[in-house]
C-alpha cells in the first residue's frame, strides 16, 4: 500500500461523490492525497441499485478514486469469521493487523465492473437478501420490546437510560458478553461448517452445535480483537433502541443494521466518510467508547473542510 493517509467512505458517501455535480474537485483530490479502500459491504449496496446506469456510474466512480488500484476490505461477517479462526489457532500469538481481509475477489470484480453492472437477476437478488435481512434483523429487536416493558412496568420503574444500559451491559454476566459469546460461537459455527471458507465440509452434521465459548476466552478475545468489540458494541446500540428506549428518550440509535455492522471497519481507519446522520451518530459512538481515534464524519463536513484545505494550500 503506498504512502498515502487511508480513507473509507460508506456507500451514502459513495452515492454523492457519484451524484454531486460539483464532486469533481474533490474526486480528483482523493486520487492526489489518499488511499480510499472501498467494502464489500457498499459494493454489495451499489449492486442493489435498481437502475443499470446508476450502477455503472457508481462503480466507474469507485474505479475512478483508485488510481493505485482498487482495495476492497471482506464484510464484517467475513473479518470476524477470519479473527475468530486466526486467535482460535493461536489466542498468544493473535495480532488483529496481520490477519488479511481484502477480498480479491471483489477487487477484481471492481476493476472490471461492466461485466457485473449489467446483470439484473444477480442485481435483484441483491435486493431481496438485503430486505429478507434487515428484516429479521429489526424483527429479533423490536420483538424484544414487549418483554422488556412488561419487566419494567411489573417493576414499577421506567426504562434504563443509555449510559446506565451502557455500562450495566458491560459488567459481569451482562448482555455485552451475551451478544459477544454468541457472536464468537457463531463465528465458530460458520468457520467448521466450510473448509477453509471454500465449501461445505461434507463430514459435518447440521444438528451439530459448537457450545458457547468460556468467559475468559471470549474476554481476551474482545480486548484483543477491536473490529469484535465493534460490532458487539453495536449490537448493544440497536438492543438500546429497539428493545429498551423509553418513549421519547435520547440518544437514538436508528442507522441500519448495514450501517452498524460497518462498525467492524472503524479500527482500521482515520476517517469514515458517510452521507447518512443517523450511522455517523451511532458510529461515532461506537468508535468513542471503544477507544478508537476514528473520526466518522460527514460528506459535507468533509467536503468542506478538504476544499477549504485546498483553497488555504
Amino acid at each position: 500500500m503506498s504512502g498515502k493517509p487511508i480513507i473509507v467512505f460508506d456507500t451514502s458517501g459513495l452515492n454523492r461523490l457519484a451524484k454531486d455535480a460539483d464532486s469533481q474537485p474533490l474526486v480528483a483530490g482523493l486520487r492526489a492525497g489518499y488511499r480510499v479502500c472501498l467494502t464489500a459491504m457498499s459494493v454489495d449496496e451499489l449492486l442493489a441499485t435498481p437502475k443499470v446506469e446508476d450502477r455503472t456510474k457508481f462503480f466507474d466512480y469507485c474505479r475512478r478514486i483508485s488510481p493505485d488500484g482498487i482495495i476492497c476490505l471482506a464484510s464484517a461477517g467475513l473479518i470476524i469469521q477470519k479473527m475468530v479462526a486466526t486467535f482460535s489457532r493461536n489466542p498468544d500469538a493473535f495480532d488483529w493487523m496481520h490477519v488479511t481481509i481484502c477480498l480479491k475477489a471483489y477487487e477484481d470484480a471492481i476493476a472490471r465492473y461492466e461485466e457485473i453492472v449489467t446483470d439484473e437477476k444477480l442485481s435483484e437478488e441483491q435486493r431481496n437478501f438485503a430486505k429478507k435481512v434487515k428484516k429479521t434483523f429489526e424483527g429479533w429487536f423490536r420483538n424484544l420490546k414487549p418483554g422488556i416493558r412488561a419487566i419494567y412496568e411489573k417493576a414499577g420503574s421506567r426504562p434504563h437510560p443509555y449510559a446506565e444500559v451502557l455500562k450495566l451491559s458491560q459488567e459481569d454476566g451482562g448482555i455485552f458478553w451475551g451478544f459477544a459469546k454468541e457472536l464468537y460461537r457463531t463465528a465458530q459455527e460458520w468457520n467448521a461448517s466450510f473448509d477453509s471458507l471454500d465449501g461445505p465440509d461434507p463430514d459435518r452434521r447440521e444438528s451439530e452445535r459448537i457450545p458457547v465459548p468460556d468467559d475468559d476466552t471470549v474476554k481476551s478475545f474482545v480486548s484483543a480483537c477491536p473490529s469484535f468489540r465493534c460490532v458487539v458494541l453495536a449490537f448493544i446500540l440497536v438492543w438500546y433502541d429497539r428493545s429498551v428506549r423509553g418513549d421519547g428518550a435520547k440518544p437514538r440509535f436508528e442507522a441500519g443494521n448495514i450501517d452498524h455492522y460497518m462498525s467492524a471497519y472503524l479500527p482500521y481507519f482515520p476517517q469514515f466518510i458517510t452521507d447518512d446522520p443517523n450511522q455517523q451518530s451511532s458510529l461515532q459512538e461506537i468508535a468513542t467508547v471503544c477507544g478508537l481515534n476514528t473520526q466518522v464524519r460527514l460528506y459535507d463536513d468533509f467536503y468542506t473542510g478538504f476544499m477549504v484545505m485546498g483553497k488555504s494550500a
